[in-house]
């Protein structure tokens, strides 16, 4: 082959290696762009709500991902393993964790999570379990009612806000038929025993008890018709005279029967309110009837048994047993089952809009727990924390999508505005109040004050008295104690003159003994000089020579 030929082979090889190395790049460039676009749809919309069909076929380094593309795009199914776990934020140390391709398997996982980290110490409920459920129900809290339903539940606690923290209890429903249940509830609970009272006493608290319940009968009367139903409508008039005919004294089966027939939207919740509408509440055993009633009907408006478990706890801490109830740990049953109940609630699977819990309203619920779950951080700056809460929120955004991130945004910035427009308005109530009840108060001290200058002047009139009375006592005083050294200092000086006194007795005692002895001495020596000098004298009756 000639030189140019060879020269040629090598140009083609050279040709072909550049082309093949501008197709390599130009395809890794598509794939960046495929991808960068494929995140940014994720990013958008989020992950799916719940997990797609099963793929027994999938490969190893794949993992399942059903995402559909905007524009006629593909729809995906999977994606490589390494794309996925860059795709998905870790989302700090707190709540984060491995990366998840659907929204239920998320808030499952959360909720594990959030169980875990509360301190539990077994037989008795620790107070840092209290503090981090009352913490975290907080959070997620969607309304100001619901807020003052959990201090409620905390305040009980508390044996002197216990009495009025009860009746907030019933806002811990999730529902306004729940909450108004339970409000009922209060009431009746209320009564006690009615047969230990006096008559006028009993019949006065039956007759408010009995009230309440027909104001939460008729309140909850357009739940048991049919959706559409107006005013005076034949099935609401029929309604309207069954619920009438339950209410009456002496109301018996027959009543029940006709109202659960006239709710033909509810016959199973109306079933248990007929049979609270005939009791009497005149005695206990009509009283626990009425509480039975109303219990199964609120438990059985539950979606989850999370939420039958703390509604039937909350019946428990409105009307605690005789026996073996302790209020810690029934506190802490509710507070936990309200707490797995909003989880619960939000992985229930929604197959289409028409279902209670839409895909929307799932959606929904999910971005709010999610979103809310650290709000206890919000204010919090330091470092570190700011840095896990904003490592938090990227891997929400990415999961539920920026439109549902945005909204529950949205949603509880306008629930705090109307919060605050509700303490506006509570605020002027008040201050009207306070200014009206001021006034009164203003005039009533002006009164005391000219009250309180006649005592002040005769105060300080008898307190010089007293000053000079204590000024002459104390003189005395003091004239008293010189007195009582001046005895001390001659008591002790008597005592020493008597010891000394004693002393030289006892001297002239022992001189007196001295000279006695001597003197006996003497006349002795002198008894021998005399018979020295005369000689022994001679015997009486002898005779000379």
């Amino acid at each position: 082959m000639s030189i140019l030929g060879k020269l040629l082979i090598v140009f083609n090889l050279l040709a072909a290696g550049a082309f093949a190395y501008f197709t390599l790049e130009n395809w890794k460039l598509r794939q960046g762009l495929t991808w960068e676009a494929f995140d940014r749809q994720v990013r958008l919309e989020g992950v799916t709500l719940e997990a797609g069909a099963a793929q027994p076929d999938l490969s190893p380094r794949r993992v399942a991902f059903h995402i559909k593309m905007p524009n006629g795009g593909p729809v995906y199914t999977s994606i490589p393993k390494d794309r996925f776990e860059s795709l998905i934020p870790q989302g700090g140390t707190r709540f984060g964790g491995e990366p998840v391709a659907d929204q239920t398997t998320e808030i499952n996982r959360v909720q594990q999570k959030v169980l875990a980290s509360l301190p539990l110490v077994e037989g008795q409920v620790p107070p840092a379990r209290l503090i981090a459920l009352r913490m975290y129900l907080l959070n997620l809290a969607r309304s100001g009612a619901e807020r003052d339903g959990v201090n409620a539940l905390f305040d009980m606690l508390d044996p002197t806000r216990s009495t009025g923290a009860k009746l907030d209890l019933p806002y811990l429903g999730s529902t306004n038929s729940q909450v108004n249940a339970l409000q009922a509830l209060v009431e009746i609970a209320a009564l006690g025993g009615p047969q230990v009272l006096t008559d006028d006493v009993r019949a006065t608290r039956v007759a408010s008890a009995r009230e309440a319940v027909k104001r939460f009968l008729k309140g909850e009367k357009s739940h048991g018709l049919p959706a559409g139903t107006k005013e005076n409508d034949d099935a609401d008039r029929t309604a309207t005279n069954a619920l009438l005919s339950a209410l009456a004294d002496r109301a018996g089966d027959d009543e029940k029967t006709r109202l659960v027939a006239a709710m033909t939207a509810d016959p199973k919740g109306w079933k248990e309110l007929a049979n609270l509408a005939v009791e009497p509440l005149a005695d206990k055993a009509s009283i626990d009837r009425s509480v039975d009633a109303l219990t199964k009907f609120v438990v059985g408006k539950a979606l989850t048994p999370t939420e039958a478990a703390y509604l039937e706890a909350v019946k428990t801490l409105i009307r605690p047993p005789a026996l073996g109830f302790v209020l810690s740990q029934s506190v802490n049953d509710v507070a936990t089952n309200l707490l797995n109940s909003k989880f619960d609630e939000a992985a229930l699977p929604a197959p289409d809009a028409t279902r209670a819990n839409s895909a929307g309203g799932k959606a929904r619920k999910i971005a709010h727990i999610l979103f809310h779950l650290d709000a206890d951080r919000h204010a919090n700056r330091v470092a570190d924390v700011a840095a896990d809460r904003k490592a938090w929120h990227e891997r929400v955004a990415t999961i539920v999508g920026l439109p549902e991130y945005i909204r529950a945004a949205e949603a509880q910035a306008n629930e705090y505005a109307e919060a605050s427009q509700r303490l506006i308005s509570v605020i002027t109530e008040e201050q009207s109040a306070f200014e009206a009840s001021y006034q009164a108060l203003q005039q009533k001290v002006l009164s005391l004050y000219s009250q309180w200058l006649t005592l002040d002047t005769q105060l300080k009139a008898q307190e010089a008295i007293t000053k000079e009375n204590v000024r002459l006592k104390d003189e005395r005083l003091t004239e008293r104690d010189n007195l009582l050294k001046d005895l001390d200092d001659a008591t002790i000086a008597a005592k020493n003159e008597l010891a000394k006194l004693q002393a030289t007795q006892k001297r002239l005692f022992t001189i007196q003994k001295d000279l006695r002895n001597a003197q006996a001495a003497i006349l002795a020596l002198e008894k021998e000089l005399r018979l020295l000098e005369l000689g022994p004298e001679p015997k009486r009756g002898a005779t000379g020579n």
